[in-house]
């Protein structure tokens, strides 16, 4: 997908991409600007076909898993670090049903919230 331009990794490959069953896997060669990463993140979601999650962005710390079934979706939030962490969720047809303050996750905090499907 991207190969180096000059200097000794002329020619070398700085991004490549291989498909793995149904699946496929990137790897990133190089060390670029965050941007580019934010980009790729965003082309393969959508390559995928798959949905965004509804935060505005993921803290340092903080981990989001999301589990679904055919009547809802839940979006796990534990926050690992030793600070409260501001969360904002876009979507608001998902509400809280587990913790004490999705926009405040305190330390060590968990938060469940749902969107019934």
């Amino acid at each position: 997908l991207a190969v180096y331009g000059k200097d000794f990794y002329a020619g070398t490959p700085a991004l490549t991409c291989n498909s793995c069953g149904k699946g496929k896997a990137y790897y990133i060669c190089a060390d670029f600007e965050q941007g580019f990463y934010d980009e790729l993140a965003e082309a393969v979601v959508k390559e995928a076909n798959m949905e965004l999650l509804p935060l505005k962005e993921i803290p340092y710390g903080v981990e989001v898993t999301v589990r679904s079934s055919e009547k809802a979706s839940y979006l796990i939030i534990q926050n690992f670090s030793a600070q409260t962490v501001k969360i904002e969720v876009t979507d608001s047809d998902y509400e809280k049903i587990y913790g004490v303050d999705v926009q405040d996750i305190r330390r060590f905090e968990t938060v469940v919230l749902k969107k019934t499907l």
